[in-house]
């Protein structure tokens, strides 16, 4: 297995090929093992360091395999509610879930947002697709939604909700589901206020630098990402079970800690929400990467 590097434009970080074929979940623990964690390209000036490199040779060959993975990947399961007030779900029903069936599906990569249909499922859509929308206002224990007849896109309805109620509507159990089936048209679909994170990094870094290949992403379940280095490095979604090559990078910057959870109480260490409570409040100031050992 050939390893090389490449300086980033970012001081202190390199990249690193590594020629053996993963697949990205595997990459990415040997990234995280030997390295830092997958690449992330978070410029112009990264994209053109790869490029250079890999054209002197000095990464080693690719071979067969000319889209290595990067640390971009569709976090599919991080469905969330536009409205976080922690005292407005109890007894989890902030999981409630009334999908159609076969969704969501992420058609094309790039369905992020949710809508209600007259039947009362939901699907999930593209965010800039213009829908009418169900907003909530919420006093005391007293809930009330209010349907709002105007094509707007996601983040439109998300704004119009919190400009003049409380936020887009959260629906937390079959009930309420009930009541906003009502309140959308015969043939209309409606926003609701549930949504999720698209593409991100793997360490954790946030840009805005955007390098896909024309109409990519586009395909549906295909959820991680890899430089097509036919292409001038453009990034590519593939199925996260093909093997390939990989581009890890170090980053003295990204510093990582390793925790033991011990388990104590009757809390579900594998609880998605827990997990994510715990790494807000932290992952601020740390990169993190989680080795949780059970019962020691």
């Amino acid at each position: 297995m050939f390893v090389g590097a490449v300086l980033s434009s970012v001081p202190g970080r390199k990249y690193y090929l590594v020629s053996e074929p993963k697949d990205w979940t595997a990459a990415q623990s040997f990234c995280r093992e030997k390295f830092s964690d997958l690449a992330s390209i978070q410029s112009a000036a990264d994209v053109k360091a790869l490029n250079e490199q890999l054209e002197l040779g000095e990464l080693g060959e690719l071979g067969e395999h000319s889209t290595p993975w990067i640390g971009l990947y569709d976090d599919v399961n991080s469905w969330r509610w536009s409205m976080s007030a922690s005292d407005f779900y109890r007894q989890d029903k902030k999981k409630f879930r009334n999908w159609a069936s076969r969704e969501p599906n992420n058609n094309y990569g790039r369905e992020n947002c949710v809508e209600m249909r007259g039947d009362g499922r939901w699907n999930d859509e593209f965010c800039n697709r213009t829908r009418s929308s169900v907003c909530l206002d919420v006093k005391g224990t007293k809930v009330t939604f209010v349907h709002v007849n105007v094509n707007m896109t996601w983040m439109e309805a998300q704004r119009y909700c919190r400009g003049r109620h409380t936020d887009l509507a959260s629906v937390r159990n079959m009930a309420e589901n009930r009541r906003l089936q009502v309140l959308v048209p015969t043939g209309q679909r409606a926003w609701i206020g549930l949504s999720r994170e698209s593409w991100k990094w793997s360490d954790g870094t946030g840009s805005a630098f955007s390098f896909w290949m024309s109409g990519e992403p586009s395909k549906t379940r295909q959820n991680c990402a890899a430089a097509n280095m036919k292409d001038s490095g453009r990034w590519q979604n593939f199925c996260c079970t093909e093997k390939k090559p990989s581009v890890c990078s170090t980053d003295p910057s990204l510093k990582q800690v390793k925790l033991k959870v011990v388990r104590s109480s009757s809390v579900d260490l594998n609880d998605p929400d827990l997990l994510e409570d715990l790494l807000t409040k932290v992952n601020h100031v740390f990169y993190l990467d989680f080795l949780f050992y059970f019962g020691r």
